[in-house]
């Protein structure tokens, strides 16, 4: 399950003198539920990335609340996540144990990562 109450992104940044502001996601809120899947597509630059980043844990929200129950893995880079010299599935099994799973749940969630 992952609840994002009110998550917002913003960065601050320096040009010469001035200093501002950006704010890259604002008041997001999203409730998906065990077993849901979710996509999430927009021009580039929107915030797609940010947001699976904060879901991650790799970037802190500005602001918000958020709860995660489970695991979250992403692949949100396949240059650094995908590993050339093996198969989708053995980069599957090799993901899945880096979040500790062990052989019995990696075999028993295998067929539907594979699915989805």
């Amino acid at each position: 399950m992952i609840r994002l109450d009110g998550i917002s992104k913003s960065y601050n940044i320096t040009r010469g003198q001035k200093r501002a502001s950006i704010d890259v996601l604002r008041q997001i809120n999203l409730l998906l539920k065990d077993g849901e899947s979710l996509g999430i597509i927009g021009a580039n630059g929107c915030g797609k990335s940010t947001l699976l980043r904060i879901i991650a844990g790799i970037t802190v929200p500005t602001s918000g609340r958020m709860d995660i129950q489970g695991d979250v893995l992403t692949f949100l880079d396949t240059d650094s996540c995908f590993q050339d010299e093996l198969s989708g599935t053995d980069n599957l099994v090799f993901y899945s144990t880096m979040l500790g799973w062990s052989r019995e749940e990696m075999n028993s969630k295998l067929a539907s990562v594979i699915r989805f």
